[in-house]
């Protein structure tokens, strides 16, 4: 495959609804193609990876008219070394062939029914503004609008006294990002981004869970994002969390209905996954 400096690896091969696809993976990350015959001419999407750059190696099974993909996340934050996390994403499969990932319902965490709103406006010069959300939740969901569209906006959390991270989201950029809080992205490298997110300029749909030191992130039922912060950062931390906006407005709306009507059981899944990792 031309204008790669690695072999791709860890291939699979699926037909779905139409469509052929063939998934493999460059240093250990998830790309796909697509066609609408078994052997090609094989389509590469705008947005090529499944997950981030931290999400490797996936292979996918049937479950019902479901596709789920199995990877993992490896446990070197910088994706430096092989095996780690078990982690699951369903498929979604848009009109035009493309593939997205969401967070899969039936093993997202419950929370309770907290539904609250906060309004956010830097003013009419512009500027930047936080406020703090009614949450100290591990796993949330969180529903922006933005009123104004110019700058970037987000969620930053932080667990007890250790270092603040925002989720900043970039519409200008179409990137999703988790980044030292107030950072310059341009001098701050970091694995934790995803590239070529649309639909970003009139808000968002966050499902944020962090666990130990894993943070797995949905962006509107059609990207996800999982990384690793610091050691055992969120364990047995109390979280606090703050809505951000600089140079517009949005409303935050904090909802506590995170995960749908289960339909099945974490027991039925995990079976699609037929290698093993050290922790589940």
């Amino acid at each position: 495959m031309p204008g790669y400096t690695d072999q791709p690896e860890c291939s699979d091969y699926f037909y779905w609804n139409g469509w052929y696809y063939l998934i493999f993976s460059n240093y250990g990350t998830a790309k796909y193609r697509y066609s609408k015959s078994p052997f090609g001419p094989w389509i590469c999407p705008e947005q090529e990876m499944l997950d981030g750059l931290l999400y490797r190696v996936p292979k996918t099974a049937a479950f019902g008219d479901r596709r789920i993909a199995a990877g993992f996340l490896c446990i070197n934050p910088q994706g430096e070394s092989y095996a780690g996390n078990l982690i699951l994403r369903e498929l979604v499969q848009h009109p035009d062939g493309t593939l997205g990932t969401c967070l899969i319902k039936e093993l997202v965490p419950v929370q309770n029914t907290l539904r609250e709103k906060a309004a956010l406006e830097s003013g009419e010069s512009g500027g930047y503004v936080q406020k703090r959300l009614p949450i100290s939740e591990n796993s949330v969901k969180i529903r922006i609008e933005r009123d104004r569209a110019y700058g970037n906006y987000g969620v930053i959390f932080q667990a007890g006294s250790k270092e603040a991270f925002e989720i900043r989201i970039e519409p200008a950029l179409r990137t999703v990002g988790i980044y030292p809080v107030h950072s310059n992205l341009y001098f701050c490298p970091t694995k934790r981004v995803l590239q070529s997110v649309g639909g970003l300029e009139e808000g968002c749909l966050l499902e944020v869970n962090l666990k130990n030191d894993v943070l797995d992130m949905g962006i509107n039922q059609d990207r996800t994002l999982i990384c690793r912060l610091d050691r055992d950062y969120a364990d047995g931390e109390s979280l606090s969390w703050y809505g951000f906006v600089k140079d517009g407005k949005a409303v935050f709306e904090v909802r506590g209905d995170i995960a749908l009507r289960r339909t099945a059981s974490a027991e039925e899944l995990l079976p699609l996954a037929h290698y093993g990792s050290d922790s589940v």
